[in-house]
C-alpha cells in the first residue's frame, strides 16, 4: 500500500484505460493494473496475489492457478506447469529435456516448426496457445477487478530471452487479443520499481538486481541517477530518473524448481523405505506428481523454519505418507548447486570490469531469493552489508513494469523516466564477403545499424556470434537477400569494377525494435558524389547532372539547378530485400488464425457454461427464497400476503411446485435457454406482486418527501414575504413569490383528496397515485424553491429603503386595490434604483403586474 500511494503521487491520468502488466514467471504469474487513480496487484479468484503458472484440463473444463495445480495430482497428463521453460525452444533443447525430466508424465510431440506441443485427452496445444490461455485469464481477472476493458499489456521477460523466445511471447499475446505495449527485462523492471520511490542525484548509484527464480538466475548491474530539466519559462519541471543497464549475467539451467526436484527425491526415498517398496512405484505419474507438489510446499516452509512435516494421504496404492524434513537434510540434498547461486553476480562484475565494493547494494528479488541456502551463498560472496531486501521479491517486477508501461501512454502524466536496457548477446551479419558486427553485448537497446558491402546482389545471415549464442538456441536467425544491384548500376552506366573503384556500396539497414526483435529493414545502393570530371567520376558527374539537364530542357530548371557552383550530392537507389527465418520459425499467419479459432471456441464454450451456471444458481435461489416468502404468513414476509389475493397466491404456489420438480428432475442437465424459459414462468407471476410491494414502500417514502417539501415551502413563503417589506436584501419579486404560493396551493389541493382515496384502497390494488407521481410533484416544488433561493441578493439603496417604508405605511391605511397600486409603484422605484436598470428602461404594466426585475 505504501508503494502504491507513492507511485500514484507521481502519476496522474488525463483519461486512460488501465494498462495490464504481467510478470511472466516460471512458477507463477504476477498481474497488476495501472490506471486512473490506481496501481493494483490483481488477485486470483482465491484472493491469492500470484497465479500458479499452470494450465490444466478436467474434462471440458479449463483450470488455471491453484485449481490447475491441485488438478495435476489427479490428472498429471492434463496439467501443464512451468511453460516458461518451453517458450521459443525446440523439442530437443536442453531446457525442454529438463522440463520433460521433471514433468515426464505429460504426453508431447513435435510441431512442424520443431517446437513442442502438449497433449490433453481431447486435443493438443502449442506452447504459444497455452501461454495465450494464461494471458487471457490474467486479462479476465484484471477486468473483473478494475471494472474496465483492458487491451494494452506490458510483460517482463528474462534478460537472456533471445529473439526466438521474445517472438513466441508476442505471438501468444496476439492470440490472447492483447496489444503489446512494451517488453521489459526483469532486472530493469525491478530497478524501475526501486527507483520510483527514492531520490537520486546526478552521480550514478550502482546496484545489482539479483533475481532468483523458479527456473533460472540472473544478475543485472544498473546505474540510477537523476538529471535536472532544462530551464524553461513556465511549468513545474521534474527531474528525470535515468536507469542505465550496464551489464547482465545469467544461468538458465538452475533455479528453485531444481530444489523441488531434489527434495522430491528425498521424500520418495523416505516413502519407499517406510513401506518397503521396490522402484516400480516410481513410474506412477500421480504419485510422482503429488510428491513434487508436496516438495514445493515443504521448501517454502523450510525458508522460514528449521523443520517441516510432509504429509500425503493415499500417495500410492492407498498408502499414506508422513515424514519430517529438516533444513540440514534439504541443504545436504541440494549441495551440488551451492557454488552456482552466486555465479551470475561474479560474472556480471567480471564482464563490466567492476568489483563488489563499487556496488551500493545487491537487491534480492524473485521467489527463490528467500530460500536460506541461496541467501547464505549470495551473502557470503558479496558481504552481509551489501544485501538489500527493500523490494517485494514477488511483486517488484510487475509493479515496475506497470509504471514503465504508463510512460508509453500519452494518456498518463508520469514522473520523467528513461530506461536504457543493454544487449545480452552480440549479433553479426555474415555471408558473400560480408562480416560485420551489428551490436555488441552491453550496448544500449534498441538500436539501428547499417552494414555496408560491395555493390552486388548478396545473401547474408543475421546471427549471434559463435561466442554469444544463447543457451539452447542456434546462431543463424534471419537470412536476407538483397537484389536489384545490377539494374541500379546500369542506371548510372557503371560496371561492377567501375562501381567498386568509385566507392559505390550497398547499405543494409538492420533495425532492433523496442521488443528486441531484429529485422533487416531496407537496402540501398549508395553512390558517392564525384569529385572531378575525369575518368569514372566524370561518368558519375554526367549521371548526377542528367536530371538537371532534363529539367532545363523542359523549362523547369530552378535557379539553384542553373547555378554553376552547386556541388553534386550523394545519391541513393532503393534495392529489393527479402528475409526468411534461418532456424526456428515463428507462427505463420495461417497458424495464428487456426489457433485463434481454437481459443475462441474454448472461450465461447466457457462463457456459455458460466452464464448457464449463473442462471441456474439464480433460478434455484429464487425458488428457495420464494418458498420462504409464501410460507411466512406473518412476520418478516407479511407484506407478500397483504399485496396478493388468494387466487394469485394459489397460482404462484402451483407454478413454484412445478418449477421445483423440474429443477430436481431436469434442471441439472438443462441448457441455458431451458433454464431461462422455466424462470420466465415464475417471474411472470411473481413480478407484479413484487412491484406492488415495492410501490407501497416507495410510495410511503415519496409521500413523506413531498409533505416535507410542502412544509418547507410554506416556511419559506413566510420569510420571503417578510423580507419583501424590509430593508434587507431580497432575491425575488412579489410576482415570483405569488406564483410559488399558487404552485404550493395547487399541489396541496391535488394531493389531499388522493390521500383519502388511497387510504381506502386494498393493498393489492393500484391505489390513487403512484410513487412516480409523488416524486414528480415533489421535484416540481423543489425546483421552484431552488430557483428562488440560489439567486444572489440585490442590495437595496437607502432611497429605495425609505420609499419602501413610506409605501408600507400607506398600504396599511388604504384598500387592497390601492395597496396593489402602491406595490407596483414601489417595485418601479426599486427597479429604477438598481444598477441593472441604468442600461435598460423598465415600466409598470397597465394591468398592474409586477416586473421580473430583482429587488
Amino acid at each position: 500500500m505504501k508503494l502504491a500511494s507513492i507511485l500514484l503521487a507521481i502519476l496522474s491520468a488525463v483519461y486512460a484505460a488501465s494498462i495490464l502488466s504481467i510478470d511472466l514467471g516460471s512458477d507463477s504469474l504476477k498481474i497488476a493494473t495501472i490506471g486512473s487513480g490506481h496501481l493494483d496487484v490483481v488477485l486470483d479468484k482465491d484472493s491469492s496475489r500470484k497465479l500458479q503458472s499452470t494450465v490444466g484440463f478436467k474434462g471440458d473444463e479449463r483450470l488455471f492457478g491453484k485449481q490447475a495445480l491441485q488438478n495435476s495430482n489427479k490428472n498429471p497428463k492434463s496439467s501443464y506447469p512451468h511453460l516458461k521453460m518451453l517458450i521459443g525452444k525446440t523439442s530437443h533443447a536442453d531446457s525442454t529435456q529438463r522440463w520433460k525430466h521433471i514433468w515426464g508424465s505429460v504426453d508431447t510431440s513435435e510441431t512442424d516448426r520443431g517446437t513442442l506441443q502438449l497433449h490433453s485427452p481431447k486435443d493438443s496445444f502449442s506452447i504459444e496457445e497455452l501461454l495465450a490461455m494464461q494471458f487471457h485469464y490474467a486479462r479476465q481477472l484484471a477486468e473483473m477487478q478494475s471494472g474496465e476493458t483492458i487491451k494494452d499489456v506490458v510483460l517482463t521477460l528474462p534478460p537472456y530471452f533471445s529473439v526466438y523466445e521474445r517472438q513466441a511471447v508476442l505471438d501468444a499475446v496476439n492470440l490472447a487479443a492483447l496489444q503489446p505495449l512494451a517488453l521489459i527485462n526483469d532486472g530493469s523492471a525491478v530497478a524501475v520499481n526501486y527507483a520510483m520511490t527514492r531520490q537520486f542525484d546526478s552521480t550514478p548509484s550502482s546496484y545489482i538486481i539479483y533475481d532468483a527464480g523458479a527456473s533460472s538466475l540472473s544478475a543485472t548491474l544498473v546505474e540510477i541517477s537523476s538529471t535536472a530539466p532544462p530551464k524553461k519559462r513556465f511549468g513545474n519541471q521534474q527531474n528525470t530518473t535515468n536507469i542505465d543497464v550496464v551489464g547482465t549475467a545469467y544461468d538458465d539451467s538452475v533455479g528453485g524448481v531444481d530444489l523441488d526436484h531434489k527434495l522430491r527425491d528425498v521424500l520418495a526415498d523416505a516413502f519407499q523405505q517406510q513401506h518397503r517398496l521396490d522402484n516400480s512405484w516410481r513410474s506412477n505419474a500421480r504419485a510422482w506428481n503429488k510428491l513434487l507438489v508436496e516438495a514445493g510446499r515443504v521448501k517454502h516452509i523450510l525458508s522460514a523454519n528449521s523443520e517441516s512435516q510432509a504429509t500425503i494421504e493415499g500417495l500410492y496404492d492407498e498408502l499414506d505418507f508422513k515424514t519430517f524434513v529438516s533444513r540440514d537434510t534439504f541443504k545436504s540434498a541440494t549441495q551440488q548447486y551451492e557454488q552456482r547461486w552466486s555465479h551470475p553476480i561474479a560474472q556480471v562484475l567480471e564482464k563490466t570490469g567492476r568489483n563488489i565494493d563499487s556496488v551500493d547494494a545487491v537487491i534480492l528479488t524473485g521467489g527463490a531469493s528467500r530460500i536460506p541456502v541461496i541467501q547464505s551463498q549470495v551473502r557470503d560472496y558479496v558481504g552481509d552489508g551489501k544485501i538489500s531486501t527493500s523490494v517485494n521479491a514477488d511483486e517488484s517486477a510487475v509493479l515496475g513494469a506497470a509504471f514503465y508501461g504508463a510512460t508509453f501512454s500519452k494518456s498518463f502524466r508520469t514522473k520523467p523516466l528513461v530506461v536504457k536496457d543493454a544487449s545480452v548477446f552480440t549479433m553479426e551479419v555474415v555471408g558473400d564477403g560480408v562480416n560485420s558486427v551489428l551490436w555488441k553485448e552491453g550496448e544500449s537497446l534498441p538500436t539501428n545499424t547499417t552494414v555496408s558491402f560491395e555493390p552486388k546482389d548478396a545473401t547474408v545471415m543475421v546471427q549471434y556470434t559463435s561466442d554469444s549464442v544463447p543457451h539452447d538456441q542456434q546462431a543463424p536467425y534471419m537470412q536476407t537477400t538483397v537484389t536489384g544491384v545490377e539494374e541500379a548500376l546500369k542506371e548510372i552506366n557503371l560496371s561492377y569494377q567501375e562501381a567498386v573503384a568509385a566507392n559505390v556500396r550497398v547499405e543494409l539497414n538492420v533495425e532492433q525494435t523496442a521488443f528486441s526483435l531484429v529485422f533487416p529493414a531496407s537496402a540501398e545502393l549508395v553512390v558517392p558524389a564525384p569529385a572531378s570530371s575525369e575518368g569514372l567520376t566524370g561518368k558519375l558527374k554526367e549521371w548526377f547532372s542528367g536530371s538537371a539537364k532534363e529539367e532545363e530542357e523542359n523549362g523547369t530548371a530552378t535557379e539553384a539547378t542553373q547555378t554553376p557552383e552547386q556541388q553534386p550530392q550523394e545519391k541513393r537507389i532503393k534495392l529489393e530485400t527479402s528475409s526468411l527465418p534461418a532456424s526456428l520459425h515463428p507462427m505463420t499467419v495461417d497458424a495464428k488464425g487456426a489457433s485463434m479459432e481454437k481459443l475462441f471456441a474454448l472461450n465461447y464454450a466457457e462463457t456459455l457454461k458460466s452464464l448457464r451456471e449463473e442462471s441456474f444458481n439464480a433460478f434455484e435461489s429464487k425458488l428457495y427464497v420464494l418458498k420462504d416468502v409464501m410460507a411466512n404468513e406473518e412476520g418478516k414476509f407479511s407484506a407478500f400476503q397483504n399485496a396478493t389475493q388468494p387466487h394469485e397466491r394459489e397460482a404462484l404456489q402451483k407454478q413454484h411446485a412445478a418449477s421445483m420438480a423440474w429443477l430436481e428432475e431436469e434442471g441439472w442437465s438443462a441448457s441455458l435457454e431451458q433454464i431461462q424459459e422455466e424462470s420466465k414462468k415464475i417471474i411472470a407471476l411473481e413480478q407484479p406482486i413484487k412491484d406492488r410491494i415495492k410501490n407501497v414502500q416507495v410510495k410511503g417514502d415519496a409521500l413523506n418527501d413531498l409533505q416535507r417539501a410542502l412544509f418547507a415551502g410554506r416556511t419559506f413563503l413566510q420569510q420571503a414575504r417578510k423580507n419583501l417589506t424590509t430593508t434587507d436584501e431580497s432575491r425575488y419579486t412579489f410576482k415570483e413569490v405569488d406564483e410559488f404560493e399558487a404552485h404550493l396551493f395547487q399541489t396541496e389541493n391535488w394531493l389531499r383528496p388522493l390521500m383519502r382515496k388511497d387510504e381506502q384502497a386494498m393493498p393489492w390494488e393500484e391505489g390513487a397515485y403512484t410513487a412516480t407521481e409523488l416524486e414528480n410533484a415533489g421535484r416540481s416544488v423543489q425546483e421552484y424553491f431552488m430557483e428562488l433561493t440560489n439567486r444572489k441578493p440585490v442590495k437595496k439603496t437607502s432611497e429605495s429603503a425609505s420609499t419602501s417604508a413610506t409605501e408600507t405605511a400607506e398600504s396599511a391605511e388604504s384598500t387592497s386595490a390601492s395597496a396593489s397600486a402602491t406595490s407596483a409603484t414601489s417595485e418601479s422605484a426599486h427597479t429604477t434604483s438598481t444598477p441593472e436598470s441604468k442600461s435598460t428602461e423598465t415600466s409598470t404594466s397597465e394591468a398592474g403586474h409586477h416586473t421580473h426585475d430583482e429587488l
